[in-house]
């Protein structure tokens, strides 16, 4: 029931905001345009970069890879880009970074307050609980970040379920 929960709601917005509404700039397209992969690669590896140190050094997270999740690896990652990311990055950056933008007439305070309300929504996983909330915030960042060079939701997704895909993978 949660999975078609998340895609009756991913279904209502879309019909929302880009049929009823017609906002332009949220970027839901599929498509892989000139600079899309740079734009995941580099936002996935400077995030890395950043929240694998940050996030041993809270105890947050810890190295642990396993067999069991490698041999599962291909349908959790199709799991996570389908039904985490993508409902995720379409309400964050497609609706909200994009109407923050807008309505503040700053793409750099529409980027900054979407990520902090997207760690904000992360507290609830052991309430309350502020690493996440942090490593979630910068995360937003780096996803906001992609969405806002390419101008589509898909490099926001690919950097997003990588996070997630290796976070879950290869660490506790």
């Amino acid at each position: 029931t949660h999975t078609l929960a998340i895609l009756c709601g991913l279904n209502a917005g879309i019909i929302a905001f880009l049929y009823l509404r017609d906002l332009p700039g949220v970027g839901y397209t599929i498509a892989w345009g000139r600079g899309f992969t740079a734009a995941v690669l580099v936002n996935f590896a400077i995030f890395a970069a950043i929240a694998i140190p940050l996030g041993e050094a809270m105890h947050f997270i810890r190295w642990a890879p396993s067999l069991a999740k490698l041999n599962s690896l291909p349908l959790s990652a199709f799991g996570i880009l389908f039904f985490t990311a993508w409902p995720e990055e379409f309400l964050f950056r497609g609706l909200l970074q994009n109407l923050l933008s807008k309505s503040l007439k700053s793409d750099r305070s529409g980027w900054i307050l979407a990520s902090a309300l997207f760690g904000l929504s992360h507290i609830v996983h052991g309430f309350p609980n502020w690493r996440y909330v942090l490593l979630a915030a910068i995360a937003g960042l780096f996803y906001g970040r992609a969405w806002s060079k390419t101008g589509s939701l898909t490099a926001a997704c690919l950097v997003h379920a990588l996070v997630d895909t290796v976070w879950h993978t290869l660490f506790l």
